[in-house]
């Protein structure tokens, strides 16, 4: 019963996969031209262990970033200030209540088909059909040059690129008993097939590379999800920040 357990939560992995990396490409596009530009979102970023981190010299490459950029410590973020709804003002400039919809899980009253609204887990996509058509986002501003993202949810206009099985597999499990299982094949597969936190990380950070080098785009976004995902599903304690500490330095060093 375990191996058919095993088994199905694998095919389901496969699937998940292959069918979660759709592209809103609409346009024939070429490589990008200098200057170019990546931006690291790191989803659920705490300030208090920000602050601290940085103050101990354990994030040396975004205090590089700082020293030769521009470092804003109180920015005003969108209410609420939600994955999805609150990267509208990073990409448009207009901040978010006029993006066209009010919140990343909403109900339209007017709406008699899917009325519902909850842009999280299978229903992702439908943030970047749902948002204001007239207001292009950045992506969109080089229509002809190609642009990816990696894990995000905003994503008109660019190639997409998900690794929801790997994300599932980093988010339980150590909550939920048929990922306990799955982690067992651990000690056959090492992290092939399931994932930790340092490993999703890391794993997406090699996409990135790899896109780069071989597609030179123009614009890359990738949303480090692990802080705020770990959070959710951790009980707050002194380990729990320990570990978020950890992943933190650990998302330094893959921006250097």
């Amino acid at each position: 019963i375990v191996l058919i357990i095993l088994l199905l939560l694998l095919c389901v992995g496969v699937w998940v996969n292959v069918s979660a990396k759709p592209s809103y490409r609409t346009l024939k596009y070429t490589e990008g031209k200098a200057p170019f530009l990546t931006i690291f979102l790191l989803d659920g970023l705490k300030n208090y262990i920000f602050m601290e981190q940085l103050k101990l010299g354990n994030l040396p490459s975004i205090q590089s970033l700082i020293t030769t950029g521009t470092f804003i410590p109180k920015g005003i973020t969108s209410f609420p200030s939600i994955t999805g709804f609150a990267f509208y003002p990073l990409l448009t400039g207009i901040k978010s209540p006029l993006s066209g919809i009010p919140t990343t899980r909403w109900f339209n009253r007017y709406m008699e088909k899917e009325p519902f609204r909850n842009y999280m887990g299978r229903n992702v996509d439908r943030i970047s059909k749902d948002i204001r058509a007239d207001t292009p986002l950045l992506f969109e501003q080089f229509n002809s040059s190609y642009v990816s993202t990696f894990n995000s949810l905003l994503v008109r206009g660019t190639k997409v690129y998900r690794t929801p099985w790997y994300y599932a597999t980093a988010k339980f499990q150590d909550h939920i008993w048929y990922f306990k299982l799955l982690k067992l094949t651990r000690y056959v597969f090492g992290s092939r097939i399931c994932k930790n936190w340092f490993e999703f990380e890391t794993y997406n950070n090699e996409l990135l590379i790899h896109d780069m080098i071989k597609n030179k785009p123009k614009i890359q976004w990738i949303t480090m999800p692990s802080l705020d995902s770990f959070t959710h599903i951790a009980c707050g304690s002194a380990k729990t920040e320990t570990h978020y500490a950890g992943l933190l330095v650990h998302i330094d060093q893959l921006i250097g």
